[in-house]
Parts: C-alpha cells; sequence; structure tokens
C-alpha cells in the first residue's frame, strides 16, 4: 500500500464524482481511501441562529450517514473509511485531514464546469500541485488526466 488519498465529501453530485475519481486513483496505486466530510466549527453559525446542542448532533449524525452510504457504494477491494472533521472552513479542514493521513492526494469535487471553486483555490494555495476536475463517474474507463496549474 502507498499513501493515502483523502476526498473532500459532499452529499452531491460533485462529491460523488469526487469519491469515484478518488477510488480510480487509490485502486491503481494501492492506496487507502478516506472521505472527509468538513462541518463548520461548533457554534459557527451565523449571530442571528443561537447554538443548539441538539441541532449539532443531528448535523454531525446527517453527515456520518452520508458517509455511510457513500463509503459502501465504493469498490469492496479498497481500504476506505469516513471521518467528521471541524475546521473554519472546507479547504482548511481537507488540509488538515490530508497532513493527518499523510495524503499523496487530495480530491475535491467540480464547482462547476471544469471549475473547483472557492474550496480548490483554497486548498492549493501558493504551492504546486495536481489539480482535475472529478467528472469520473460518467468516464468509468477514462483513466485520470494530470494537470498542474
Amino acid at each position: 500500500m502507498t499513501g493515502s488519498i483523502v476526498v473532500g465529501y459532499t452529499a452531491t453530485d460533485a462529491g460523488a464524482d469526487a469519491a469515484a475519481l478518488g477510488a480510480r486513483i487509490a485502486r491503481s496505486i494501492g492506496a487507502t481511501l478516506h472521505l472527509v466530510i468538513v462541518l463548520p466549527n461548533e457554534g459557527t453559525r451565523s449571530a442571528a441562529v443561537p447554538p443548539e446542542r441538539a441541532y449539532e448532533e443531528h448535523i454531525k449524525a446527517q453527515a456520518r450517514t452520508w458517509l455511510s452510504d457513500a463509503v459502501v457504494r465504493l469498490p469492496q477491494e479498497l481500504t476506505r473509511s469516513g471521518h467528521v472533521r471541524f475546521s473554519e472552513s472546507f479547504a482548511e479542514g481537507l488540509i488538515s485531514a490530508g497532513e493527518e493521513f499523510d495524503a499523496r492526494l487530495i480530491v475535491i469535487g467540480a464547482a462547476g464546469e471544469g471549475s473547483s471553486g472557492v474550496t480548490g483555490s483554497a486548498a492549493s494555495h501558493p504551492s504546486c500541485c495536481t489539480r482535475r476536475p472529478s467528472r469520473s463517474r460518467s468516464r468509468p474507463s477514462a483513466p485520470p488526466r494530470k494537470t498542474t496549474t
């Protein structure tokens, strides 16, 4: 096994695309796959909405359900897991998870046609890294391309 792949997961089509691409890459290099949902730090919602413990617990439980559903849809031969993290931003949470799991790569879903959005920009900040919009569910036989930005 050679390292790990972290996927910034959301329960959306973009999240499913990112999970599919991450799984294909992990399988090709024998890496462990970590799906990560990043939630805002507790109590960081709008000041107009008072913190409510039951609501926070509901959000965490929903995130765990989404991860469980996503993990079982991944190829069974992969070593895979789901994680809920809390952070000030999605990008910060993914970078932290990438460091924690010694990730070789962080995969995120595309925000729009060919765009990785704010998270992609923040996660790749000044470092040179590999980025590719993850539109892989519709093209299962196409190998991932490397695009350096």
